[in-house]
């Protein structure tokens, strides 16, 4: 017969794995927009954007999921429900199937691994971010400065009044 505690633990297992395969696909995405990002394909950006707020709002549901479990096992447990799952894990022990304890351990590991894959894509990203807005803005104040300014400014150049209404009733 199955221990309360070996309830809770195949329900985190089953979250863990959970996680563990959206996490991916949120890695995917990320590696996604690194190459949009490289090409500025804004309607590229903004589809993966859409795509990634969706997988982020299943995975902050997940993991609310999870926090719940473990408050529940460790308040039925009397223990503190702030402890590392590797902690938790090592409370409980005696009480849990190796098989389990070791399928967590693994999705817990995963789970670093690819969360640590997603920090370090992210911020290739933010780098890729920073320098496209970069050069939007050197290209910008370029145009900025060069055209308008000498275009309209026909005081400065000497041109007639005249000259100037043509070019904008052509613009």
């Amino acid at each position: 017969m199955e221990t309360s505690i070996m309830n809770y633990f195949k329900k985190l297992a089953t979250i863990l794995f959970k996680e563990k395969e959206i996490l991916e696909l949120v890695l995917k995405v990320e590696n996604e927009k690194y190459d949009i990002l490289r090409f500025v394909d804004v309607k590229g950006l903004m589809d993966l954007n859409s795509q990634e707020e969706g997988f982020l709002e299943l995975l902050s549901s997940i993991e609310k999921r999870r926090k719940d479990i473990i408050i529940s096992m460790c308040k039925e447990k009397g223990i503190n429900p702030d402890l590392s799952l590797k902690e938790i894990i090592e409370h409980f022990s005696g009480q849990i199937d190796e098989d389990i304890k070791n399928e967590i351990t693994e999705l817990r590991e995963s789970i670093k691994q690819i969360s640590e894959k997603l920090r370090s894509i992210v911020r290739e990203n933010e780098q890729l971010i920073k320098s496209n807005m970069e050069i939007i803005s050197l290209t910008l104040n370029f145009a900025n400065k060069h055209s308008s300014y000498e275009t309209y400014n026909f005081r400065n150049k000497g041109e007639a009044a005249s000259r100037v209404h043509l070019i904008n009733s052509l613009a």
